[in-house]
């Protein structure tokens, strides 16, 4: 049983589980009928960290944020780079392919030697919860959903105010090209065309308490939402979800409370997430 406090997806078949208390693993499964594997990821020229996100797996490499600043994962091995300040919250491949990185009172670019490069305003305390969009990217905090575009020096345009009292968990853009937000205690919210509408266990959801948010598609290619929240894993087509006269969300699974709102779906189908009684 491995307590994971976050489960970031790394690429098609891998994820990293940082458990609580100790080093960082990376878990592989490339078959449903297979069991998967995991292995402890080593640190070379640095003390071991934790993580807290990463970037998807490119020509084998991907860029994690940690407590010791942006590190770079090759294989099973992290280590340091020049842009490695200090506590670095989070970080993000755009769709353009550049990667930013979230530490206190700014963004910063990440080049593809590890170096820094350009620097926009940011938030104090750092964000921790972002996302890639059109442009650039997006990131939640208490009071918000702000967009950031990285081809100018501006600053964050909000596109969602949120009450003092909001707790904004996962940041996803959705396959309608909309921006989709759980949060914990206030269900999930989405902003589309500048219309905000929000989900609630009115509207058919087990909880108002949501984590971990996915995009994907059934086998007839149709957009599915899976949700997981306090009380389980919730899975819908996003055309009922959106449906008014949906009033009954379908739970794919019972779950003890989940432990934030990271998680990961693997192509063999194997749905990683971690809880209060451990990696489900």
């Amino acid at each position: 049983l491995v307590y994971a406090r976050h489960v970031l997806q790394l690429g098609d078949d891998a994820a990293i589980i940082q458990p609580a208390g100790a080093p960082p693993l990376v878990y592989t499964q490339e078959q449903a009928t297979r069991a998967g594997s995991m292995e402890e990821i080593q640190f070379d020229g640095m003390g071991a960290s934790v993580v807290s996100g990463c970037t998807p797996l490119r020509s084998g490499a991907s860029w994690v944020s940690s407590p010791a600043g942006v590190l770079r994962l090759e294989g099973r091995t992290l280590s340091p780079t020049s842009s490695a300040r200090g506590p670095v919250a989070a970080v993000v491949e755009t769709a353009e392919g550049e990667v930013w990185a979230s530490e206190a009172g700014r963004f910063f670019e990440v080049l593809p030697d590890g170096s820094e490069g350009r620097s926009l305003p940011g938030f104090d305390p750092a964000p921790s919860i972002l996302t890639a969009a059109p442009g650039g990217f997006l990131f939640a905090v208490a009071g918000g959903v702000y967009q950031v575009r990285t081809s100018g020096d501006a600053a964050a345009e909000q596109v969602l105010a949120l009450g003092p009292a909001v707790e904004p968990r996962a940041l996803r853009v959705g396959p309608e090209g909309g921006t989709w937000l759980t949060t914990y205690g206030d269900g999930l919210f989405q902003i589309s065309a500048g219309e905000v509408r929000q989900f609630t266990t009115e509207s058919g959801l087990n909880s108002d308490y949501l984590g971990w948010l996915n995009f994907s598609t059934d086998r007839n290619g149709r957009p599915l939402v899976r949700i997981n929240s306090n009380q389980g894993l919730l899975s819908i087509l996003l055309e009922d979800l959106l449906d008014p006269d949906t009033r009954n969300v379908p739970q794919l699974l019972f779950s003890h409370e989940s432990e934030g709102p990271s998680g990961a779906l693997l192509d063999c189908g194997t749905i990683l997430l971690p809880t209060l009684n451990g990696l489900l």
